[in-house]
């Protein structure tokens, strides 16, 4: 049983500061023995995002998992990140959680990048994750006459997240 928790809380057994690089301290007690087991655990997190509060931001721990394993980067503004857990995800931003998602379960490393969307160039913001999610399969995006728009800056809506998921499985991950 993990009770007098210092410095922070624990959250689906996950151990979360109350600031950046902080302690967590807490007793464990074994329930067999009942002997006290104290346990401190720095944490270090690859980026601390000044807009989510352990406390009162909604999945604050599923957040700082993406920051931890390069999923998400946030913004930098003024020295600081954040994460802006409330604005819409754009498309070309999806593209790139995918593809980091699909690396990081080590997928997708054979996939040969497909540049077919006239909207998508040199200069887009995550060009190369959008054309390594069109090489994959996972995205077609709109027929416009006879070529192919990704439409990068549109929001990602509910039934575009069902198809990007059930096609990274299905054509990335589960392979």
């Amino acid at each position: 049983m993990i009770s007098n928790v210092r410095g922070g809380k624990i959250e689906n057994g996950v151990a979360m500061p109350d600031k950046l690089n902080g302690s967590v301290t807490y007793r464990y007690t074994y329930d067999y023995t009942h002997e006290p087991l104290k346990a401190e655990i720095t944490f270090t997190p690859s980026v601390w995002f000044t807009d989510v509060n352990v406390y009162s931001t909604p999945h604050a721990v599923d957040i700082q998992w993406l920051a931890d394993n390069k999923i998400t980067t946030g913004w930098l503004v003024n020295g600081c990140y954040v994460f802006r857990g409330m604005d819409n995800v754009k498309r070309r931003d999806m593209a790139a959680f995918l593809h980091r998602l699909a690396a990081k379960a080590g997928k997708g490393t054979n996939v040969t990048p497909k540049n077919n969307f006239k909207d998508v160039n040199a200069k887009t913001p995550h060009v190369a994750d959008i054309q390594w999610l069109a090489g994959a399969g996972v995205t077609e995006g709109w027929k416009v006459g006879n070529s192919y728009e990704f439409r990068g800056m549109n929001n990602v809506v509910r039934q575009d997240m069902a198809a990007f998921l059930h096609h990274l499985n299905d054509k990335v991950l589960a392979r």
